[in-house]
């Protein structure tokens, strides 16, 4: 049978989100037009590309071994003054895995290993770990909450982001409302059946290790990125397994910071980073326009049996 392989893999992907697919492949483009710097002379254009991969893989009707990939490159000069553009990366593998527990709650438990760094001379100081928890209870079929945990040890100090949302689809199935915040948020409406349009919103924190043979030589520093990113899209299905965003908006409170290694806060909680004393090296970005074009892969899982009502 046609896919039959791939569905015995995917059959019970993260029942946390609520989803009946799951997005095997996403490839992104992200494009800042030249933006100037808060003060100081010049501008710089931000250009990001990624992939995200997700396999997961069914060990019984109640557990599934979750796995992927993530990886991103990002162009920009951070400093007037620096005179040539930087190149930051990040490898990232997902291990972990989804369980179903009782009175409607399932788990996601996931570990986030990762390389985030210029990989100009890859040592321990590029290395980064992550967790990821989530907790989900169905309500109903078109109703579930969220709760969870997103830990790093960023080069910044330990950073503990909680999590809160929900996942909701209207009766038409319209309408459906995506969110995980203060992280991630989507509102999608779908106005025809090639054709979507919505709302999303993206917060990072994420550093960057910078060695001391790269462009900011002699010494060791961090890039601190952080952005958020209010998006309007267009979602186009090619055909019922491909797809095409095309998004335009705007970013808040964006920035790029160069620090001293050593330069560190006491703990980061969210937004809020305790103890912080530290000082930039270089000029803050001003807010733009951002553009992004995304291609994903997705696969669409059967429509589950309704049993009996859940409370």
């Amino acid at each position: 049978m046609k896919n039959a392989g791939l569905l015995l893999l995917l059959v019970i992907y993260l029942p946390a989100t609520a989803q009946n697919y799951v997005d095997i492949l996403r490839l992104h483009y992200n494009n800042t037009p030249p933006v100037a710097f808060d003060s100081g002379p010049g501008e710089t254009q931000i250009q990001e590309m990624g992939v995200d991969i997700t396999l997961p893989i069914k060990f019984n009707d109640k557990t599934a071994l979750l796995t992927g990939f993530f990886g991103e490159r990002i162009n920009l000069l951070p400093d007037p003054f620096l005179g040539s553009d930087i190149q930051l990366y990040s490898a990232l593998l997902k291990i972990g895995i989804n369980q179903k527990h009782k009175n409607n709650w399932t788990g996601t438990y996931m570990l986030l290993p990762k390389l985030s760094s210029d990989m100009t001379n890859i040592n321990d100081k590029d290395v980064q770990m992550g967790a990821y928890l989530l907790l989900t209870k169905e309500k109903r079929p078109e109703l579930k909450y969220r709760m969870g945990l997103y830990a790093n040890t960023e080069l910044f100090s330990p950073f503990l982001v909680p999590i809160l949302g929900m996942w909701y689809q209207s009766a038409n199935k319209k309408l459906c409302l995506d969110l995980s915040l203060p992280i991630f948020g989507n509102i999608d409406y779908r106005l025809h059946r090639v054709l979507s349009t919505g709302l999303t919103f993206n917060a990072f924190v994420r550093s960057y290790y910078m060695n001391s043979s790269g462009p900011l030589r002699p010494s060791e520093h961090y890039v601190m990125k952080s952005t958020n990113e209010t998006l309007l899209y267009l979602q186009f299905y090619l055909t019922k397994n491909l797809l095409l965003q095309t998004k335009a908006g705007f970013t808040i409170g964006r920035y790029y910071r160069i620090y001293d290694l050593g330069d560190k806060v006491d703990f980061g909680l969210s937004a809020f980073k305790f103890g912080d004393n530290r000082t930039p090296l270089n000029e803050d970005l001003r807010d733009g326009l951002m553009f992004q074009v995304r291609l994903v892969y997705r696969f669409h899982l059967p429509e589950p049996q309704q049993d009996t009502p859940k409370n």
